[in-house]
């Protein structure tokens, strides 16, 4: 049996493809952006110490990255994700 992945192969134009390289990059700029402004939100506003900053990004980076995969995948057999096999 073919698999899915092979079926239907059709190369991208490069005027999507660089647009979307630019929008990826762009979305991680922006990310990294309001990541250091949270961080230094819960330090210098809120008065937390670095380590219990640095503890709340990362606890909410792993919630928000289940919460998307179960959204995204909400029946047990997803294939891309360890949590959900």
């Amino acid at each position: 049996m073919e698999s899915g992945l092979n079926h239907h192969h059709r190369k991208v134009p490069l005027g999507q493809r660089l647009a979307f390289s630019l929008g990826h990059i762009l979305n991680d700029l922006c990310a990294s952006m309001w990541f250091t402004y949270l961080l230094l939100f819960f330090h210098k506003v809120l008065k937390f110490d670095s380590f219990l900053s640095g503890i709340l990004m990362l606890v909410g980076q792993v919630n928000m990255h289940n919460f998307l995969l179960k959204i995204h995948c909400p029946t047990e057999g997803c294939s891309f994700s360890p949590f959900f096999t």
